[in-house]
């Protein structure tokens, strides 16, 4: 059961043995033990999206991921590198940037449907390597654990639904060959930020699903969350050593 108190200073959150607390003056959020809300008057609450829409958010979610990961593997082994050219990039980072930008606003959409505001929208390099734009959403941590999941995820499914209409653009003959590249890189790449390691997107959904919160300090984090810590920088390298090789490789096959 999840249970909420709010007054005029603080906005309280109760999930399991732990509270979630938010000074409204400070916009301080912190996690407390249960007993720091004692006796409180705590009142139930309830998700803003149903369990039945939930549900069926979760399977289309799992689903639509999986396939625009697949595809865009598939799709990579179909490219030819010897014919790419310049334009090829171009379009590539202009389409990953309308992705980029529309994964973002549907963050803060969904933010904004729970009824809460972003702290701030900006960039900046997750581990000192990979860049990054982010809506930032502390508030976040106040909602009720099906309705994180939603906002944790609906970029990236956001972006599968797009990458799985391109691809059926292309079947269709719809679209030139040449987009086969674009798609199939872009969607390589947005596999990565489903991955639960690297403070991704896949990181927060996982952290909801097995119903674990990060803590700040590192010892504070269960067992669970410290070993995906430790990973994720091991991965940061392995990761940034192998996008490094890609692209020196590609850029060698390739005509240009």
């Amino acid at each position: 059961m999840t249970q909420r108190y709010k007054n005029d200073s603080f906005e309280i959150l109760k999930e399991g043995n732990v509270l979630v607390i938010k000074d409204l003056s400070t916009k301080r959020i912190v996690q407390a033990p249960l007993s720091a809300g004692k006796n409180l008057p705590f009142t139930e609450t309830s998700p803003i999206v149903s369990k039945p829409v939930f549900t069926v958010y979760l399977l289309l979610s799992f689903s639509l991921i999986v396939s625009s990961t697949a595809l865009g593997i598939w799709g990579a082994y179909q490219v030819d590198l010897s014919q790419l050219r310049w334009h090829n990039f171009a379009i590539l980072i202009g389409y990953a940037s309308c992705q980029i930008a529309i994964h973002e606003a549907g963050h803060y959409a969904v933010f904004r449907m729970m009824g809460r505001s972003p702290d701030k929208v900006g960039f900046k390099l997750n581990y000192g390597v990979f860049p990054a734009f982010y809506v930032r959403m502390n508030d976040s941590h106040l909602l009720v654990r099906t309705d994180r999941y939603v906002v944790h995820s609906i970029g990236i499914v956001t972006n599968a639904i797009i990458t799985v209409i391109a691809f059926g653009m292309l079947w269709a003959d719809l679209l030139e060959r040449d987009w086969l590249f674009v798609f199939s890189w872009y969607a390589i790449a947005m596999a990565y930020n489903c991955i639960p390691i690297l403070n991704s997107d896949g990181f927060k959904s996982l952290l909801v699903l097995v119903n674990q919160r990060e803590a700040k300090s590192f010892k504070d984090n269960s067992l669970l969350v410290r070993a995906i810590i430790i990973i994720s920088y091991g991965a940061a390298v392995i990761y940034t050593a192998r996008i490094i090789w890609l692209i020196c490789d590609t850029l060698t096959e390739a005509h240009i």
